[in-house]
């Protein structure tokens, strides 16, 4: 019988003393194959940045940035250890984080349309295909949807 208990995970705050950590985390683990950016962008738009961590170990992160759209917001989360994805935690996690979200009606992200194991994690938490593009990086051209998530704060 396989379990569908997800592990225990907490929430720390990342700051800018995180990002080798995830930089080195995220070459060792090849995430550029399934994520073109492992970190916020801009700390000005940065709404929430945590790190993701299991016991005593940190084993991801996960962030809501500002978008030109007011209350939107755009969501990047990276699982980088392994034996912690496919485990329900990405999807506790972002569960976790529209709970927390003030402010903010749409949460939106892009994801690589051959990452499945990411775009079944978001659909099973509510987020919906929005649209379809392409864009240019350093290893060629990606294809992506833009997916979104209508947030709806408690009354």
């Amino acid at each position: 019988m396989i379990s569908t208990t997800v592990p225990d995970f907490y929430l720390i705050e990342a700051n800018n003393g995180h990002i080798h950590l995830i930089l080195e985390e995220a070459k060792l683990n090849n995430a550029s194959e399934y994520m073109s950016r492992f970190c916020p962008s801009e700390p000005k738009d940065t709404l929430f940045w945590k790190m993701i961590a299991i016991l005593d170990e940190i084993v991801g992160t996960v962030w809501l940035e500002k978008t030109t759209v007011e209350r939107e917001a755009r969501l990047g989360i990276l699982i980088w250890n392994s034996l912690y994805q496919s485990k329900g935690i990405g999807r506790a996690v972002i569960e976790k984080v529209i709970v927390e979200v003030k402010n903010i009606d749409t949460i939106v992200l892009n994801v690589r349309r051959s990452n499945e194991r990411a775009i079944r994690c978001y659909k099973s938490v509510g987020f919906m295909v929005e649209h379809e593009g392409k864009k240019e990086t350093d290893d060629g051209i990606i294809d992506y949807y833009e997916m979104n998530y209508k947030h709806m704060p408690p009354q």
